[in-house]
């Protein structure tokens, strides 16, 4: 989603630099343009990152109760790190 976002952010603001030559007073839309087109390809680096191979670890986080008789005598958060295999039909 965001690659699509930045694609389109970029593209809107490449019209609006270089092909709308229609002027409002007090915004210079070439200047809003060239934000625009810094925005997208920001957008696009950013979906670009997540999507690498080393941003697919993920953290699973769960809370263990140790029992004794049926009563509980501890509580604690066991944190486990592992990769995700890649989503199937994902690309």
């Amino acid at each position: 989603m965001a690659i699509g976002t930045g694609i389109l952010l970029f593209a809107v603001g490449a019209i609006l630099r270089f092909a709308v030559y229609y002027s409002v007073r007090g915004v210079a839309i070439g200047t809003v343009g060239i934000i625009l087109m810094l925005v997208g390809a920001v957008g696009v680096i950013i979906g670009l990152m997540l999507r690498s191979p080393w941003a697919q670890r993920s953290r699973t986080s769960h809370r263990v109760v140790d029992e004794v008789g049926g009563a509980p005598t501890a509580v604690r958060e066991e944190t486990i790190e592992h990769e995700t295999p890649p989503a199937v039909g994902r690309y």
